[in-house]
């Protein structure tokens, strides 16, 4: 008398990332003689998760049965599993051992794959990375899905930023309150893409950017907003320690006071770092500044200094001739806002003075409070190099 034990075990070969399925293990006793407390695992791998035991005991990857196997008898067991999000390759281990010591094993092995699906990403582009006031430019948006299905209804929506207008959308619809670009595509094919182009304005003022929404994915693009004005900076001493900090700015010119008429709309300012400190030597260092605004400048203009407490005044000495303004400014002197040695800022303006009946310049009041913003960029040689602004 005695036992004949086997044992075996299936599963499907392949399963789609986190989808349930059953493995089969079956026990069987093909001897003459019963098999009781038969001890039966499985050993889930590292990833797959037990989701039904069939009533087995489970320990963190293992399910374990105690079966009595009759003489002829076989018991089947039917343990619920779950693949891992990720795709993977796992061996099922099914292991059996009897109380005369027979022991059995086998093996099953399933492969995880990434079910086909639409995978929609957002993208947009500016025709250009720098543009003036009044040019018009060229932005290229939409889904594109990169996945190995079909996908269902796109939906998107291009939001422009304050600095833009829409000149050409064909195709789409303009909310003029919310400054959207909607569009739906019906379904895009996989490895496909719905890209519209649009033509918009660059106005005066106002962030130069766009974001696309494509159903749950987004995407941004920006732009660089340039003037026409150029600045040259040169040191009076050939052996200048001095640098500029970040780039000279141009920004929009706060209200000018009564009286005051601005021949342009912006103004021009710059930070200039490390000049001489040592006062046996050159210091105070002074620069030579040339504005070239682009186009002629009006004869009855003067340039204004503007300071942080908002106050203008002209400055004295500044040489207006055709297109272009030049002036000198003292590390430390009257038109310096930085008092500390060896550190440079200077906001100016070109505007026409308000004149009295008997011809005199009137007296500036001061302006509320401003204060003229400056970046904070990558500190480069003055030199006698010509600085375009962007």
């Amino acid at each position: 008398m005695r036992e004949e034990l086997a044992l075996t075990i299936t599963a499907p070969a392949t399963v789609d990332t986190g989808d349930a399925f059953t493995a089969t293990v079956v026990a069987s006793n093909t001897g003459n003689a019963a098999a009781n407390a038969t001890a039966v695992s499985l050993t889930v791998p590292s990833g797959f998760s037990v989701s039904g035991a069939d009533g087995g005991t489970v320990r963190g990857q293992q399910i374990s049965w105690t079966l009595d196997l009759a003489s002829g008898a076989s018991a089947t067991l039917s343990p619920t599993l779950t693949a891992p999000a990720a795709a993977d390759t796992g061996v099922l281990l099914a292991e059996l051992s009897a109380a005369s010591g027979k022991t059995q094993s086998a093996s099953a092995s399933v492969r995880v794959t990434v079910p086909a699906a639409a995978i929609i990403q957002a993208g947009l582009q500016f025709s250009v990375a720098e543009a003036m006031a009044g040019d018009q430019v060229t932005l290229k948006a939409g889904p594109a899905n990169v996945g190995d299905a079909a996908s269902g209804q796109v939906n998107n929506v291009v939001t422009l930023a304050a600095g833009l207008a829409p000149v050409g959308t064909a195709g789409t619809t303009w909310n003029s309150a919310n400054r959207t670009l909607s569009w739906s595509t019906e379904s895009l094919a996989a490895q496909s893409a719905d890209v519209r182009q649009f033509s918009l304005r660059v106005e005066d003022a106002g962030p130069l950017s766009a974001s696309l929404s494509s159903n749950a994915a987004t995407g941004e693009a920006r732009m660089v907003r340039t003037f026409p004005e150029e600045v040259t900076i040169t040191p009076e001493n050939p052996d200048s320690t001095c640098k500029i900090s970040g780039q000279p700015t141009v920004q929009a010119a706060p209200t000018p006071p009564a009286g005051v008429t601005l021949s342009f709309a912006n103004t021009v300012g710059f930070t200039v770092i490390d000049c001489d400190r040592n006062p046996n030597t050159s210091y105070p260092e002074t620069l030579s500044v040339t504005i070239d605004v682009g186009q002629p400048i009006n004869s009855a203009a003067a340039l204004y200094k503007i300071s942080d407490a908002g106050e203008w005044s002209v400055v004295e000495g500044a040489v207006i001739s055709g297109e272009t303004v030049t002036y000198s400014i003292t590390d430390d002197g009257e038109l310096d806002q930085d008092k500390t040695p060896g550190t440079l800022r200077d906001p100016v303006a070109l505007a026409v003075p308000p004149v009295a009946p008997s011809g005199r310049v009137l007296e500036i009041p001061a302006l509320p409070l401003w204060i003229l913003g400056l970046l904070a960029l990558a500190v480069g040689w003055l030199g006698y190099q010509r600085l375009k602004l962007a």
